[in-house]
């Protein structure tokens, strides 16, 4: 039996329905189904109870974009946690490099780290962190030399017959993190290195071949459908390369929930944050080690339940022992109060004709807030990226307290601000490439602070659909240079916006916690207004 899930980041205690994109088809029926980490152990100790071998496997994402109760420790109590559920194997998705390659090292073999900032430098006092008790599997990372830096492959034994694990990282990394975290590192091709890999593997007398890869896709319809409607992402359209070489895919990155028979053979993603797990029964015939003996029973994603009695074992004490104790550490900083706010932050548009977001808003004003002044970059505008708002903060009866946690966890990537030059021309391109590749209608739009206001037409030929362009109710000029604000990853070239690595004359402002952390401060009268921002036409 094969267990998997995917894009865990970190959420050891609770996940949470972050996007609209992100409440596939079990979160829909479920609207306030949330697990536990304690959940999730139970769920994966009873599927392994159950069957006399099983391996139990992640593909890609298990930290980064983590709760405060993970990420404030530097993702150590997951390392930690994932040790307890007895993980075999990882594969390094683009979040393992939102530290950087160190750090991705330093979780991967133990030890504490030394820049800590404001975060606790190790999760044991008074002891070193162990590391993990797991391989995390990059077969298609290598340096730029050449040099292999993480293993490609794990090889399990059951009964005489080996099992090999493939793991790879999407190849569109340095699409997706902060440019300097990854200097030196190349990202293959998944199919070319697929290929070189598995070849490895047969000549060492491995047959059965799983790939755990951080790439994936989407459907439309159940996600236990086999025939898995609309299939469509980058993830279906590799699949054909990939899988006459291995025998099931457990896939990830794209937090959505399928079960696809692609050529006879598993596809799999399992949601995200822990919510859900793939299952796959695998019958291997003993007695015919010398060809592929492999043959598929019984393939599934099932949501985790809370309902499963805990059976408290020693290994489930442990588990919610770890997570009592972060919970503790995180709620000593976290339960402090911040500011006020009196609107719900949402990271999703709140009706139909607008692009912008409550959350988008108050980040994005808050970035120019923090480097307005002629010393901290003089900035005309900002402008947040939506993947980098993480949760959503409620208010029911404004106005509303709010935490440290709060916000931590909505924005929890500990990204520098920078303010660089751009022309008017350079902004409108940038615009202009926020169309959704797979859906012309859909956008993921740039969140801008109050001094931005444009139209943007769907119906409009694509690199056209930017109308109305206004900077403080005036025509943006296009032959002008404007300052703008936005962080680190969006400075880097970060979610493909590649036009921002243009931006001259830059300034290297605070982080972008402690920008909305002040500004919050400030009374909510002397705050922008939150009107839209960005209308969207139908």
């Amino acid at each position: 039996r094969i267990i998997a899930f995917n894009d865990f980041h970190g959420h050891i205690a609770s996940p949470v329905h972050n996007t609209e994109e992100e409440m596939v088809a079990p979160a829909k029926a479920f609207p306030n189904h949330l697990t536990s980490g304690a959940a999730l152990g139970r769920w994966i100790d009873q599927l392994r109870s159950e069957v006399t071998h099983s391996l139990l496997l992640s593909s890609g994402d298990a930290i980064g974009a983590s709760p405060i109760e993970s990420s404030l420790f530097f993702d150590e109590p997951t390392i930690q946690y994932l040790n307890l559920l007895r993980v075999d194997a990882v594969a390094v998705g683009n979040h393992e490099f939102d530290q950087g390659l160190a750090h991705l090292l330093r979780l991967a073999q133990g030890g504490c780290e030394t820049n800590h900032g404001a975060k606790i430098s190790c999760s044991h006092p008074n002891s070193q962190f162990q590391g993990s008790n797991f391989p995390w599997l990059a077969g298609n990372l290598e340096t730029t030399d050449g040099q292999n830096l993480l293993p490609a492959y794990s090889i399990k034994e059951f009964e005489g017959v080996k099992i090999g694990i493939i793991g790879l990282v999407t190849a569109e990394t340095p699409q997706l993190v902060r440019s300097q975290v990854i200097q030196g590192l190349r990202f293959r091709p998944e199919i070319r290195s697929v290929e070189k890999i598995s070849n490895h593997l047969k000549a060492l007398g491995v047959n059965t071949q799983i790939l755990l890869i951080h790439e994936g896709g989407k459907i439309k319809g159940d996600w236990n459908d086999p025939t898995c409607p609309k299939a469509s992402g980058r993830l279906f359209e590799i699949l054909p390369r990939l899988l006459p070489y291995v025998d099931l895919v457990f896939s990830g990155h794209t937090h959505q929930g399928y079960a696809c028979l692609v050529d006879g053979k598993p596809v799999m993603q399992a949601d995200a944050y822990g919510k859900a797990l793939s299952v796959v029964d695998l019958k291997i015939d003993t007695q015919n080690r010398g060809k592929p003996v492999t043959e598929l029973t019984k393939f599934w994603n099932q949501l985790v339940s809370p309902n499963l009695p805990p059976t408290n074992s020693d290994v489930e004490i442990k588990r919610e022992s770890l997570i009592a104790n972060y919970q503790r550490l995180a709620n000593n900083r976290g339960e402090k109060l911040v500011g006020s706010i009196d609107d719900s932050l949402h990271n999703n548009p709140d009706h139909d004709n607008r692009g912008d977001s409550t959350a988008g808003q108050l980040i994005a004003d808050a970035q120019w807030w923090a480097t307005r002044l002629p010393q901290t970059g003089a900035s005309e505008f900002a402008l947040m990226n939506p993947g980098g708002i993480r949760s959503n903060i409620l208010c029911k009866q404004p106005p509303c307290s709010v935490s440290y946690a709060q916000l931590f966890e909505m924005q929890p990537f500990d990204n520098q601000l920078v303010v660089m030059s751009l022309s008017g021309q350079q902004i409108k391109n940038l615009f202009e490439l926020q169309s959704n590749p797979d859906d012309h209608t859909r956008a993921y739009f740039l969140q801008p602070s109050h001094q931005i206001n444009y139209f943007w037409n769907t119906h409009a030929p694509q690199g056209q659909r930017v109308e109305n362009l206004n900077i403080n109710g005036q025509p943006m000029l296009m032959n002008k240079n404007y300052r703008v604000t936005v962080n680190s990853f969006l400075a880097g070239g970060g979610d493909r916006y590649f036009q921002f690595r243009n931006g001259h004359d830059r300034l290297i402002g605070p982080a972008d916690l402690d920008a909305v952390l002040e500004f919050l401060q400030l009374p909510e009268v002397a705050r922008p207004s939150n009107a839209i921002r960005i209308t969207v036409v139908h």
